[in-house]
């Protein structure tokens, strides 16, 4: 975990973690380290990001865990349409590697 002072933004924790699989822990661990980024958010914090690779699919029982929660927003999500997130993490085509925006899968 680190605090980092963005300009314009604020105070900001940052916490880099790596969970379980969801079947060898997931939901304990994302309980832990949620318990701990709210431990850690104080009145001087303005944002707390959570990082890392947490081991669960997208749409995932896991991932439904962390946006049910309303505490995090998946900021991919944010960022992109859900067009692109339904291309990305539900896409079962063999020519995905070559849709505008991947490069060639050649």
């Amino acid at each position: 975990m680190a605090q980092v002072r963005v300009p314009y933004v604020g105070l900001i924790n940052v916490f880099s973690s790596h969970l379980s699989w969801w079947e060898d822990g997931f939901a304990e661990q994302f309980e832990n380290l949620r318990q701990w980024a709210a431990d850690e958010h104080t009145h001087q914090v303005t944002a707390t990001m959570l990082c890392g690779d947490f081991n669960i699919k997208a749409g995932s029982r896991g991932y439904q865990l962390v946006v049910d929660s309303n505490e995090y927003d998946d900021q991919y999500l944010s960022a992109n349409s859900l067009q692109v997130f339904r291309r990305i993490f539900t896409a079962r085509d063999a020519h995905w590697g070559a849709l505008p925006g991947r490069g060639s899968s050649h």
